[in-house]
């Protein structure tokens, strides 16, 4: 089965990202089903890796959903977001660029004023 893109962060999240549009994530052994991506999850036309959360682009809607940490709302995209073209994640943030105006649009831990 090719691949399109792999990941390994060691006890953090890991996976693979298959031509399908199907995602398959691991992580710790005793946090392996918060790594886990939502089983309705759909195809996926982007996906990012932050520090203990994964966000993916559902390839049909365009909306962003994530799992794994939350503790700072970096896994919780804004309910007004909307359809976005791809997503990028870091230690306790996430951004996205909005498909309706290019607009970038971040959630998360605010650091050094920058979201």
């Amino acid at each position: 089965m090719p691949l399109t893109l792999c990941w390994d962060a060691g006890i953090r999240p890991g996976g693979v990202f298959e031509e399908s549009g199907a995602l398959r994530c691991w992580g710790s052994s005793n946090m392996s089903s918060r790594y886990s991506p939502p089983p309705d999850l759909g195809p996926v036309a982007a996906v990012a890796a932050g520090g203990e959360h994964t966000c993916a682009v559902n390839a049909v809607s365009g909306l962003v959903r994530c799992w794994g940490v939350d503790d700072d709302g970096q896994a919780t995209p804004p309910p007004d977001l909307g359809p976005v073209l791809t997503v990028a994640a870091g230690d306790r943030h996430t951004c996205a660029v909005t498909a309706a105006s290019g607009s970038v649009r971040c959630w998360g831990l605010i650091v050094y004023g920058f979201r």
